[in-house]
């Protein structure tokens, strides 16, 4: 069978249930909760899977195939992220009822000023890694399916957000259900293969060897190691996309017990794309520049059959994060939106969908004009977000809200945000590896002199 056939029949076949399930939903959603949040009804299994979904997506196979340990280390920041969070700090986002990053600081602190802030620093970070998983459905599409591409890649992308504008985050679920099931399905198979059909066994004394020559050669110092673990496992705790999670869940012990099993999935399943990546580069696999080498890499070891199912499965990776990170952020610009516009409830079903279809198009377009390094790419979108406001949100949720000051929240996203620039533009070998920590000090900084400043003029 022609591969380019099967790749297109495949994922005809799933584009059309995901329209039809988003559909056949539709028809229940009466507000803007129904829409982004499912009606906060959702059990441990669904938000469990799609947890999973946010993360088990094209860009970690395709960069991790890129550089494998530096993938490794991100997986792993991810895991601590979610287990950091199913102890506790799932569980405070799910009691806040609120639907935003924004609204957890607005509520906490009691301005609405940090509610704007803190949206429209998410949505920046949620676009950079939107950018990422479209360069990788890229990367699939227009190099390795044989399919004339032109215009495949776009079909692609609005197939994807027709089905999250009609069924909202109820159909992102569903869909994420059958996404990371034929993921971790396809990849563990082909996983199980080529252990058996490589040449070198990676757990023999040769394989181990061949193992440290390659992390010897990939030269990455501890102050890179610590932050490719570090810079993960606080935007898992910071990011809209996972908090939007447990906002949607049915009360507090679901948000925390999927955190929990997620972390859990996660770690056992990073040994596959990881092993993919060390095998891309141990077999001195070629590849095209700024295109990852894992597809060719299943080239080489599959027939036409199996790498037209590699590829299916890796548009179902890159599907179930791109889906999400859609609804995540047409969330955070809807809320943006009804603070600016008062809507009536008939209005707020339609103008999600269109807000949705929107920066669905501005990230399509986008991704035309932006470097092709996914993993560097996901870290750095992470980088602000995280500079500016994992002090106060770490604050809000541990914290008493009574012992919380709006001049702190503020002076810390300030301080953080300086503080990212100035590293940056003022390089020195003593603290330039370690220029995350330092802003992160600085943010701190910012939120104890707030916390100061304020607590003495209401004491006097």
């Amino acid at each position: 069978m022609d591969g380019s056939i099967l790749f297109l029949g495949i994922m005809g076949c799933l584009s059309t249930l995901y329209i039809a399930l988003g559909w056949a939903l539709s028809k229940d959603m009466k507000t803007k909760s129904d829409f982004f949040l499912g009606g906060r009804k959702l059990g441990v299994f669904p938000i469990t899977a799609t947890l999973l979904a946010t993360q088990i997506g094209g860009g970690m196979f395709l960069g991790t195939a890129e550089n494998p340990f530096k993938g490794l280390l991100y997986i792993l920041g991810m895991v601590l992220g979610f287990i950091i969070l199913g102890f506790g700090l799932a569980e405070k986002y799910r009691s806040l009822h609120v639907d935003t990053l924004g609204g957890v600081l607005k509520k906490q602190y009691g301005h609405n000023a940090l509610h704007t802030i803190t949206d429209l620093l998410s949505i920046i970070s949620i676009g950079g890694i939107l950018l990422g998983q479209a360069i990788a459905a890229q990367s699939v599409i227009h190099h390795f399916t044989g399919v004339e591409s032109t215009y495949l890649f776009p079909v692609f992308w609005f197939l994807m957000v027709a089905y999250t504008l009609l069924g909202g985050f109820k159909a992102v679920v569903i869909t994420d259900l059958i996404q990371v099931a034929i993921v971790i399905t396809v990849f563990t198979g082909l996983f199980f293969y080529m252990l058996w059909k490589s040449p070198i066994p990676i757990f023999s004394i040769e394989g181990f060897g061949n193992v440290k020559t390659l992390f010897h050669d990939a030269n990455l110092s501890v102050a890179e190691m610590v932050r490719f673990i570090t810079i993960p496992l606080l935007f898992s705790i910071i990011t809209q996309d996972v908090a939007h999670r447990f906002f949607a869940a049915k009360d507090k012990a679901t948000a925390s017990i999927s955190a929990v099993y997620s972390g859990v999935i996660l770690l056992l399943f990073a040994c596959v794309p990881f092993y993919f990546g060390l095998q891309a580069q141990l077999q001195n696999i070629p590849a095209e520049q700024g295109i990852s080498p894992l597809l060719p890499l299943l080239q080489n070891y599959t027939n036409t059959f199996f790498f037209m199912l590699a590829s299916c499965g890796l548009m179902s990776a890159i599907g179930s994060t791109i889906d999400s990170l859609l609804c995540a952020g047409s969330s955070i610009i809807c809320n943006l939106t009804h603070e600016l516009f008062e809507t009536k409830l008939k209005d707020e079903v339609r103008l999600s969908q269109i807000i949705t279809l929107v920066f669905g198009t501005v990230v399509l377009c986008a991704s035309y004009f932006v470097p092709t390094n996914i993993i560097d790419i996901l870290v750095g979108s992470y980088e602000v977000s995280v500079a500016c406001l994992i002090v106060p949100v770490l604050f809000a949720l541990l914290r008493k809200k009574e012992f919380l000051s709006p001049p702190s929240a503020f002076l810390s996203i300030m301080f953080g945000f300086l503080g990212f620039f100035l590293t940056r533009l003022y390089q020195h070998p003593l603290f330039t590896p370690w220029s995350f920590l330092v802003t992160l000090l600085i943010s701190l900084t910012g939120h104890l002199i707030g916390d100061l400043a304020y607590f003495q003029r209401k004491g006097a």
